[in-house]
């Protein structure tokens, strides 16, 4: 024994309110409360619901102990890595692409993804984790995600925001499918902002709507 606390993801049963935790070595295991609390994220902040179950999953992590910087910009490894966390996602290890190398926190996170099939890359050969992700990535990026965890693909209702024309045409239906699914909402008013860079409060709640869906 290490003598250090080790997280351990349970599921819930169904509808019930029995929680199943996969166990596959001996030791001492206990059942703890996870109440994480940010300074510059308020109990009036709309994200806090959302950013205290996932940080008590260990699904996201703050930029320092005690500061989350919900306005600031999440990058691509940040948010592939949420997202393997949230999913549990596989990785055999081996490298996609030639900007992500086994010195790189996220490497694992990367690869798994795009194993998964829910990435690509920014080329066939470069996935640009330190650059900024945009709406309409994420958007296509957690359509791939829904039918992972569903086994579903979804039909996308015709897209009706104010700016559906500045939508690039790979991530229309994906956009509509999100928005019909409830993972992702419309930004100042009727529109989308395909182009603008996700926050890191948004990211947090696109991947709390995300985990409804696993229940």
């Amino acid at each position: 024994m290490s003598g250090k606390f080790e997280y351990i993801q349970g599921k819930r049963e169904g509808a019930s309110s029995s929680i199943s935790i996969p166990i596959s070595s001996s030791g001492i295991y206990s059942v703890l409360e996870y109440n994480k609390a940010f300074q510059d994220v308020p109990l009036s902040h709309w994200v806090n619901q959302a950013l205290k179950i996932m940080t008590a999953l260990h699904v996201v992590e703050g930029r320092s102990d005690n500061r989350f910087e919900p306005n600031g910009q999440a990058t691509r490894a940040e948010f592939i890595a949420v997202l393997a966390r949230l999913l549990d996602l596989p990785s055999d290890g081996n490298n996609y692409f030639e900007d992500v190398s086994s010195s790189n926190w996220y490497q694992n996170a990367v690869n798994a993804a795009y194993q998964a099939g829910m990435i690509r890359g920014r080329t066939e050969t470069k996935f640009v984790p330190n650059g900024v992700i945009t709406r309409e990535e994420v958007a296509v990026i957690l359509e791939h995600a829904y039918a992972y965890i569903t086994g579903k693909t979804a039909v996308a209702s015709s897209v009706t925001f104010g700016d559906t024309s500045s939508i690039s045409e790979w991530a229309k239906s994906s956009v509509g499918v999100v928005s019909e699914q409830g993972l992702m909402k419309g930004i100042n008013g009727n529109k989308f902002a395909p182009k603008q860079f996700i926050t890191r409060a948004e990211m947090v709640q696109a991947m709390y709507n995300l985990f409804l869906k696993l229940k």
